[in-house]
């Protein structure tokens, strides 16, 4: 999933643009080897839950005594620019391609 945030990432191009005025990306897409990438969207969003009865969720949701210690504490995440992100794993083939593509040597 890392290795597939990264290569979308790597096609995202950087045009300069302000936090106030991120373009919005184009459709979803597929690349020239077959990878399937969906937009992620610019904005807020909250992550993570609550698990305190007493504490005050900051989305305003109620609070979950079965969450996970790693599930909390929730917080509002920020993504500043939209970007694509691979719809599956990126496999090892795909890898290779990217990498010849690239002009890389992977196993240094």
């Amino acid at each position: 999933m890392l290795l597939a945030a990264l290569l979308c990432l790597l096609s995202a191009r950087d045009n300069g643009a302000s936090d106030n005025a991120a373009p919005a990306l184009a459709a979803d897409y597929t690349n020239s080897i077959g990878m399937q990438f969906n937009n992620i969207p610019a904005g807020r969003f909250y992550m993570g839950n609550c698990k305190l009865s007493g504490a005050a969720c900051p989305s305003g949701a109620g609070a979950d005594d079965q969450a996970d210690d790693d599930e909390t504490p929730q917080h509002e995440v920020r993504i500043r620019r939209g970007v694509r992100m691979g719809v599956h794993e990126v496999t090892l083939g795909q890898f290779k391609q990217y990498i010849a593509a690239a002009g890389r040597d992977a196993w240094r």
